[in-house]
């Protein structure tokens, strides 16, 4: 019955994952084209100004997807202290465009860029906020018009988790393997061990990109339930609250029914949290090849050991947060696991 319940509403489901998968691939093309713009409008420009190039434009154009994605799943103005979590969350995320659009500007500046590149890219960022914030917005009043029926609470069974594994594996080894036969017949001579070499790290590019992309797919779901284990509401205030109790550890006092909440989150996201990081770890892994395979194969790319440096600090600071995030929630659920409904049933 709750299998039934789960599969309603398949036009609302299609809606949201090509509205992700439209946004994702359409925030990569213009990355990757503001990248491309940066360096060959400035190519003798210091690695330095290129890199604070590069970063700047990637702030000026995720941060609205950010933006975008919280008001689609969130109600930002169901609460006060969810109108306060929204300020905060749209005040960092000006302050940071603001920030890339100075450092745009100083790159224009000492690089010799043209005058009309950082107007485009300032312009475009507070368009791509506008939008972003619009349709976001526009998600969440056409979720909350066509609501769903509330499910009752099920775990999440251990062998439920090994599919979702599977999943990922899987796609890396066909990726893998595809890529592999692929730039074998189309690449340059694989006769040596250069070259042999050179294709497997082409194929495994892809490889690690696909697994990270396969690491949200299987998610989507998981992350609607822990949408809905905050309650029908899905207020922004009250996922800040659980989230500073189960994932910071914070002392806050909690209602019955938030501590039923607390729970669920705990569970859920004990659940997600390292398919976040397998995502983060396999996308930096598929990045970080790429530009290893510039340094050694070529195209020499001035940006290159700065990047893979700047992604090695990044892993350092966000590895040890996760791992600890992923603890305090497992440690959370196993603690408060007889709130949870049904916690009495073995699972399987």
């Amino acid at each position: 019955m709750a299998q039934a319940a789960a599969r309603l509403d398949p036009k609302g489901v299609i809606v949201k994952v090509v509205v992700f998968i439209l946004s994702v691939l359409v925030m990569t093309v213009l990355t990757m084209a503001a990248i491309v713009a940066v360096v060959l409008v400035s190519p003798q420009a210091a690695d330095g100004l290129l890199i604070l190039a590069t970063l700047a434009v990637t702030v000026l154009i995720y941060g609205p997807l950010v933006l975008g994605s919280l008001t689609a799943f969130w109600d930002t103005r169901r609460s006060a202290y969810g109108r306060s979590s929204f300020r905060i969350w749209l005040g960092v995320v000006l302050g940071l465009e603001a920030v890339g659009v100075v450092t745009i500007i100083v790159w224009a500046v000492f690089a010799g860029a043209p005058v009309w590149l950082p107007v485009v890219f300032s312009v475009g960022a507070a368009v791509l906020t506008v939008l972003a914030l619009a349709i976001g917005r526009w998600l969440f009043r056409r979720d909350k018009a066509r609501p769903m029926p509330e499910l009752a609470w099920t775990p999440v069974t251990q062998r439920d988790i090994t599919r979702r594994i599977a999943i990922v594996a899987i796609t890396f080894v066909s990726v893998l393997a595809i890529g592999v036969i692929v730039f074998a017949i189309v690449g340059k001579d694989t006769s040596d061990v250069l070259g042999m070499g050179q294709q497997l790290v082409f194929a495994a590019q892809f490889a690690f990109i696909a697994a990270a992309m396969a690491c949200i797919f299987v998610t989507v779901r998981l992350n609607r339930r822990l949408r809905d284990s905050t309650g029908p509401g899905r207020d922004l205030g009250l996922v800040r609250k659980l989230g500073r109790v189960v994932l910071r550890d914070k002392s806050m006092e909690l209602t019955d029914e938030e501590q039923v909440a607390a729970a669920k989150f705990a569970a859920m996201t004990a659940i997600i949290l390292p398919f976040q990081l397998g995502y983060l770890s396999l996308l930096y892994l598929g990045i970080g090849l790429q530009q290893v395979q510039f340094l050694v194969f070529g195209p020499s790319s001035p940006t290159s050991g700065w990047l893979l440096i700047a992604m090695v600090a990044v892993l350092v600071v966000l590895v040890p947060l996760y791992i600890r995030r992923i603890a305090r929630a497992r440690t959370y659920a196993t603690d408060h696991a007889a709130l949870l409904p049904g916690a009495g049933v073995a699972q399987r």
